[in-house]
C-alpha cells in the first residue's frame, strides 16, 4: 500500500505560479481600444477651472468625458487653483477580461483633499518599506541561487522564477506617469539590489545605474494585486541556497536537541552557557513568529493527509507492489479521465488536491521527527495517536529553525503545504516546467508585459 509520484506529475506549487500568471496575462495582453466598447476599462479624473476646460483636456488625451462636475460645492486643494471642477473620463473595451467590475471610493469627510490622500499614502509607504526590509533575505537567496552560489536544486528553482518574472517588465520612462520605472524585465531587475537595500547609496548612483535598480516600493504600490502576488511567490520559490533541503535538516532535530544546540541556530546565543529556560527564550525570540505561522496551518495539512489516505483507499489509487510507475500513472490517469467525464467540478477539485498532497505524502513518512505523536513528520501531521501536536507552538520551533532565512522571510506567501513540496520536489520536475512558461504566453503576447498594465498609475 504505497503511492509513488514520479517526475511526470506536476508540482502543485509550480501549478500555483502558473495559475497566478494566467490571472495576469488576460488583464494585460489584449490591447483593444474600441471607442464604442460595451465595458469600461479605465477611469480618470480631470481637473479644470471650468467643466468645458476639463472635458476638453479629457477628449484631447483620449478619454471619453462622462457627466458634469463631480466636485460641485467643494474645494480641491493642491491642484494649482481654487474651486476646481472635477470631471470623470473613461476608456472603453469590448473585452470582458479588461472590464472594471468593482470600484471603491475614499470618504474624505465631505470633500476630496489631496492632503488627506497624501497622509494615507505616506502611511502605506511606511508599511511597504517595513515589509521590503523583512523580504530582503528572499531577494538575496534568489540572487545567490541564480548566480550558482547555492545548490544545484536552488539554481533550477531560481532559473524558473527568473524566466517567469522576465515575462513582465518594470514599465518605462516613455510610459504615462512613469516614476522610477527602469524598463527592465523583472527577473533580471531583481538580480540587482533594490532602492530600499541601497538606501542613501541610491542617490549617489549615476542615471544609467538607476536604470538597473528596482524601486520595489513603487512596484508594490502601483501594480496589480495578482502581479505583486506573483512576484512574492516566484521569488520565495527561489529561496534556500543549501545543498540539503529543510526536510533533510529536520531529520536530525527535535525540540530537546534544538535547545541543547541553540548556539548553532541563534547567533545571539553563541558562546554563552545557557540554562534550558534561557535557551528556550532565545529560540522564542528568533523563531516563534515563524512557528506560529506554521502552527496555524497544521490543521489543513492534517485534514489533507487523512483525506488523501481515504481517497486512495476508496478509489483504489494506492501504488501496488507489483505495479511499475508507468502502469500506476496510467491507471491513475484513467481514473481521473473517467471522473472528468462524469463530474468536472469534482475532477478539478479532487485532482488538484490529490496531486498537491501526493507531492509530499511519501516524503514526510521518511522524515524523522520524533515526539509524543510518534517518530516521523507523517505522525506529527496525521496524529494517529491522538496527541494533537498542532496545539503546542513549541512543536513547530524546530521546523522554523531549519528553514532558510529567505524561507522564513517568505513564509507570509508560502503555505506550509508549499514548504513541504519545496522540500520534496525533485529537480527534474522543476526543470520540466520551463517550457510551460513559454507555452502559457505563446497565444497571448509575443512581448513581455508591463507590471503596471491594468491599473492607472
Amino acid at each position: 500500500m504505497k503511492v509513488n509520484f514520479s517526475t511526470k506529475l506536476l508540482s502543485a506549487f509550480l501549478a500555483l505560479l502558473m495559475a497566478a500568471t494566467t490571472l495576469i496575462v488576460p488583464l494585460y495582453a489584449m490591447a483593444d481600444e474600441e471607442k464604442n466598447g460595451k465595458y469600461i476599462k479605465e477611469v480618470f479624473i480631470a481637473y479644470g477651472q471650468t467643466v468645458d476646460e476639463a472635458k476638453n483636456w479629457l477628449t484631447e488625451n483620449g478619454w471619453e468625458p462622462v457627466g458634469e462636475d463631480l466636485n460641485a460645492g467643494n474645494t480641491s486643494q493642491n491642484v494649482g487653483f481654487k474651486n476646481a471642477v472635477a470631471v470623470m473620463g473613461i476608456k472603453r473595451t469590448n473585452s470582458a477580461n479588461q472590464a472594471i467590475t468593482d470600484m471603491a471610493t475614499m470618504n474624505m469627510k465631505g470633500g476630496y483633499s489631496f492632503d488627506d490622500y497624501q497622509s494615507l499614502l505616506n502611511e502605506k509607504k511606511a508599511d511597504i518599506d517595513e515589509f521590503i526590509k523583512t523580504f530582503i533575505p528572499v531577494l538575496e537567496e534568489y540572487r545567490a541561487n541564480y548566480n550558482g552560489e547555492g545548490s544545484e536544486g536552488g539554481q533550477k528553482r531560481a532559473q524558473f522564477a527568473h524566466d517567469l518574472l522576465n515575462k513582465f517588465y518594470d514599465g518605462g520612462q516613455d510610459e504615462d506617469y512613469a516614476g522610477n520605472d527602469t524598463g527592465m524585465p523583472l527577473g533580471d531587475l531583481f538580480l540587482n539590489k533594490t532602492t530600499t537595500e541601497l538606501e542613501k547609496e541610491y542617490s549617489e548612483l549615476t542615471a544609467e545605474e538607476k536604470k538597473t535598480t528596482a524601486d520595489l516600493r513603487q512596484i508594490i504600490m502601483e501594480s496589480t494585486g495578482p502581479a505583486v502576488s506573483l512576484i512574492e511567490e516566484a521569488l520565495s520559490f527561489a529561496t534556500d541556497t543549501r545543498d540539503s533541503s529543510w526536510l533533510d535538516l529536520l531529520k536530525t532535530l527535535t525540540g530537546d536537541s534544538l535547545k541543547k544546540n541553540v548556539q548553532k541556530y541563534v547567533d545571539a546565543a553563541k558562546g554563552k552557557k545557557l540554562t534550558t529556560s534561557q535557551a528556550k527564550s532565545y529560540l522564542n525570540t528568533a523563531y516563534q513568529d515563524s512557528a506560529k505561522k506554521l502552527q496555524s496551518e497544521w490543521g489543513t495539512i492534517h485534514d489533507n493527509v487523512l483525506w488523501f489516505e481515504k481517497y486512495c483507499a476508496d478509489n483504489d489509487l494506492w501504488h501496488k507492489e507489483d505495479e511499475t510507475d508507468d502502469e500506476y500513472e496510467s491507471r491513475a490517469a484513467a481514473y481521473f479521465d473517467s471522473l472528468k467525464e462524469t463530474d468536472e467540478d469534482r475532477y478539478n477539485k479532487e485532482l488538484d488536491l490529490f496531486n498537491d498532497v501526493g507531492n509530499y505524502y511519501t516524503v514526510i513518512k521518511d522524515v524523522t521527527y520524533s515526539g509524543a505523536w510518534g517518530k516521523t513528520l507523517y505522525d506529527f501531521f496525521a496524529d494517529p495517536n491522538g496527541k494533537e501536536p498542532g496545539n503546542d507552538v513549541d512543536n513547530f520551533l524546530p521546523l522554523a529553525a531549519v528553514l532558510s532565512p529567505g524561507q522564513r522571510a517568505g513564509i507570509k506567501f508560502l503555505s506550509l503545504g508549499t514548504l513541504l513540496k519545496l522540500g520534496s520536489t525533485s529537480e527534474e520536475v522543476m526543470a520540466a516546467q520551463f517550457p510551460k512558461i513559454n507555452e502559457l504566453f505563446k497565444d497571448e503576447t509575443k512581448d513581455a508585459i508591463s507590471v503596471y498594465s491594468g491599473p492607472h498609475k
